[in-house]
């Protein structure tokens, strides 16, 4: 049986020899063959190629807006916590304002209750977030708006009765006793204190926290050296274990007047004031009564 070739005739240029090159059929055949499929999977490795980048660049768009969402969530979750505290900060004035006026703040809460766990903002995107806790804190905020509109009509015809209120600290210091039961340092026993013990250094300026007048500065046996100042409606001030007095009996003073310096007179273990609030002559918390941090 006669081979079947293939003549393939290559001329260089015109004046040289052409030459012939045989190929047999079934090798032919075998090439054609070896380029259809180098083809085929060359097309088919440039497709995978392709969609391989771009699968890589989706993956790295989603990489960077999930580290954009990482990060917008970190930032909701320190912004929550501030509006928070500001939130708790601003209710602890309302009430004592609340307190000073006598009038009752309108029902809380709402719908939603209390503000919640915000620790859920971490494990959440910054969406369901706000879905969550915005409502819960835009409702206390109106519950404290409403509260605060009372407290202005109020207080817009009565700014003796905040001038003559005890509302802010006759001294800094520490808190180192509170109004409630204790017991005495001297005694043993168990007695109810009447009022506060801010400790804080000797000689330290004790200062009026509201408009009045000086009703007695004398020398007491427990009370030491004490300062007793009247105020408008109803309300008395006390301080005692006093160095030394900057007032008299009978002497007008503002909020803020120096009136004595911080002593450890009487029955005092070390410096520092007693602060009695009374109203009407009964003994009250007088943390309850000042509005400064």
């Amino acid at each position: 049986m006669l081979k079947r070739f293939y003549t393939i005739i290559i001329v260089p240029h015109a004046a040289a020899k052409f030459r012939q090159i045989k190929i047999p059929h079934h090798r032919l055949v075998l090439i054609s063959v070896i380029c259809f499929f180098a083809i085929i999977s060359i097309g088919f490795f440039a497709y995978n190629y392709v969609h391989l980048r771009a699968r890589v660049s989706e993956l790295d768009s989603l990489l960077l807006e999930n580290a954009r969402l990482k990060n917008e969530n970190a930032e909701y979750k320190v912004s929550t916590d501030i509006l928070s505290q500001k939130i708790a900060e601003f209710d602890d004035y309302r009430k004592k304002l609340n307190t000073i006026a006598g009038i009752q703040p309108p029902p809380e809460g709402g719908e939603y209750g209390g503000v919640g766990n915000l620790d859920d903002v971490q494990q959440s995107p910054a969406s369901r977030a706000l879905k969550h806790n915005l409502p819960s804190l835009q409702q206390q905020v109106n519950d404290m708006d409403k509260n605060f509109q009372l407290l202005m009509d109020h207080y817009e015809n009565l700014s003796l009765l905040l001038a003559s209120t005890p509302s802010i600290w006759p001294v800094r210091g520490y808190l180192s006793g509170y109004f409630r039961y204790r017991k005495d340092p001297f005694t043993g026993r168990n007695s109810f204190h009447q009022g506060i013990d801010i400790s804080t250094p000797l000689g330290k300026p004790v200062i009026a926290p509201a408009d009045g007048i000086v009703i007695s500065a004398s020398r007491d046996k427990g009370y030491g050296n004490v300062i007793v100042i009247k105020h408008r409606f109803g309300y008395t001030t006390r301080y005692g274990h006093l160095s030394k007095f900057a007032v008299r009996r009978g002497q007008e003073v503002k909020r803020g007047d120096v009136i004595g310096y911080i002593g450890q007179s009487g029955k005092a273990t070390g410096p520092h004031l007693h602060y009695e609030v009374r109203i009407n002559n009964k003994a009250v918390n007088p943390l309850n009564y000042i509005l400064e941090e």
